[in-house]
Formats: C-alpha cells, sequence, structure tokens
C-alpha cells in the first residue's frame, strides 16, 4: 500500500508541474492522437516482448484462466523485507496493467510535448499511428474470421 500511496504522490506531483508550464489549449485531434499513444504505449510495455526486460523484474507470466494464451501478473515472490515486497509488488501491478501504463505514458508524453514540443509532438504522433494501426488490424481480424468460417462452412456443404 505504501509503494501505491508513493506513486500517486509522484503522480500528482508530475501533473501539477506539467499544468504550471503548460499554457497551450489541446485540440480534438492532439487529444485523440495523445489517445491513441498512451494506448498503444501502454500496451506495449504491458504486453510487448520488447519490453519483458522491463517487466521480469517485477511481474511474471502465468496461464491465462480462460486456457487461450498467457497472462502478465504482479510477481508476490515471498521477499525478506516487506518493504520491497510492496514496491515490487505496486511496480508489478503498475507494469501489467495496460490501463495504468497507459496513463503514465500519457502523462510523460504530454510532459515531454510541454518540455520538449518536437520530441513530445514526435513520439505523440507515432505511438498514435500505431494505436490507429492495432485497432485497424484487430478490426480486420475480427471480420476475418466469420469469413474464414463462412468459406469452410460452404465448401463442406457442397
Amino acid at each position: 500500500m505504501k509503494g501505491h500511496i508513493i506513486f500517486l504522490l509522484v503522480f500528482v506531483v508530475f501533473i501539477v508541474s506539467i499544468g504550471m508550464y503548460s499554457n497551450s489549449e489541446i485540440s480534438p485531434f492532439f487529444l485523440a492522437a495523445l489517445s491513441f499513444a498512451a494506448f498503444r504505449g501502454g500496451r506495449a510495455i504491458s504486453f510487448n516482448p520488447i519490453f519483458e526486460w522491463l517487466r521480469a523484474p517485477f511481474t511474471r507470466v502465468v496461464k491465462d484462466s480462460s486456457g487461450a494464451g498467457d497472462s502478465v501478473e504482479p510477481d508476490s515472490n515471498d521477499w525478506s523485507d516487506p518493504e520491497d515486497k510492496n514496491w515490487h509488488y505496486a511496480i508489478g501491478e503498475l507494469l501489467c496493467c495496460p490501463i495504468c501504463t497507459g496513463t503514465w505514458v500519457a502523462t510523460i508524453l504530454y510532459g515531454l510535448y510541454t518540455f520538449v514540443p518536437n520530441l513530445g509532438t514526435t513520439l505523440i504522433y507515432i505511438l498514435a499511428a500505431a494505436g490507429i494501426a492495432e485497432q485497424l488490424h484487430w478490426w480486420a481480424e475480427k471480420n476475418e474470421w466469420p469469413g474464414r468460417a463462412s468459406r469452410e462452412d460452404a465448401g463442406t456443404a457442397w
């Protein structure tokens, strides 16, 4: 619990410091881009193999309860020091939750946009494009499977 409270305090301090320097109004287009960027960044950190090195000390991979793949969950190893367990578990919870991680990604990206506009804008648009591409891929795959099943059914009907 102590780890969660400290993360919340750090988050609030970061938000306040960004708010003190940010003068810009956010357009609907920029908000959409930031949203897609946070979505993609949060999912990348929580699930993609490229960030496994970041999650490994704090999380573990387990079989999903549905039986369809794996899930990432906080590592609840028995630590000798209870304080270490609190920190490791809090960080593990943050890293395996794409919504939690996405919130931090959005905050960091907006902070970069505020303090280093060229870098922040570039990262936001790149991650937004990747987030939109992930949504399009999901939509295409969702529509592909029923079509494939229908073709197989039609082929066996003859």
